[in-house]
């Protein structure tokens, strides 16, 4: 027992003496601990805890691109940031790449002429297969892909669930002009609203239960995602 506390006192006497040894033993991984955090609790704040910034340059002026805008700021993922219909693309790559925004969407000129070009090819296909008379225009028409520019900063499954946001807001648009323009081809007036809320509304809920051993739904920061490899780390070292 005496041998090894003398073996203690004599290996602090000897760490004590070399300054710089200490300072990379435990400075180092203190300096890394602070800089990585820092770094991880930007993105997470960024991109996790608050709503993501979403800058919009809508060139079209029908009303499909307002209700496409009106479905994705209901959402709640985005803050929308709207810029004059004007500015190119290559100017909204650089505000994202400046992180003015953490994604970008540019909206087509023609957007809702294609969309209502569409809902009436398909509904004059549902007519055709529901055996009524239906004048075809043309072959299947579909809508322009939407760009949407990104900062590298996002994490892959954070963009993959954004763009999930934006797809279900644009199919609720879609889906909105078929209903609207299958009920005017077969009753000749427009669709009430109280018919199409009730078309449209999802009845069926999610209900998110955590199983945490409290019930807690507390998330870890990076902080104590990072200091307790860190300082097993520095264990080690």
């Amino acid at each position: 027992m005496y041998k090894l506390f003398a073996t203690i006192v004599k290996d602090t006497r000897v760490l004590a003496r070399d300054k710089v040894g200490l300072i990379f033993i435990f400075g180092m991984p203190i300096l890394l601990v602070l800089i990585v955090t820092s770094i991880q609790n930007s993105t997470f704040e960024m991109a996790s805890r608050k709503m993501v910034p979403l800058l919009v340059c809508n060139k079209d002026t029908g009303a499909s691109s307002l209700e496409f805008l009106q479905a994705v700021d209901k959402i709640g993922l985005f803050r929308l940031i709207e810029t004059p219909a004007s500015e190119s693309e290559q100017t909204i790559r650089e505000r994202v790449q400046q992180k003015d925004a953490l994604l970008g969407l540019v909206i087509p000129a023609d957007f809702s002429a294609r969309m209502a070009a569409r809902a009436k090819n398909v509904s004059d296909k549902a007519l055709t297969s529901f055996g009524l008379d239906s004048t075809r225009h043309g072959g299947d028409i579909t809508t322009m892909p939407l760009p949407l520019y990104y900062h590298p900063i996002l994490q892959e499954s954070f963009r993959h669930s954004t763009e999930g946001a934006l797809y279900s807001a644009l199919q609720l648009v879609e889906s909105k002009q078929i209903l609207k323009t299958l009920y005017f081809s077969l009753n000749e007036k427009e669709l009430p609203d109280s018919l199409e809320k009730e078309l449209l509304s999802t009845r069926t809920l999610i209900t998110e239960l955590p199983v945490s051993r409290n019930g807690s739904r507390y998330t870890p920061n990076a902080s104590q995602h990072n200091v307790p490899a860190w300082t097993i780390f520095a264990m080690f070292f």
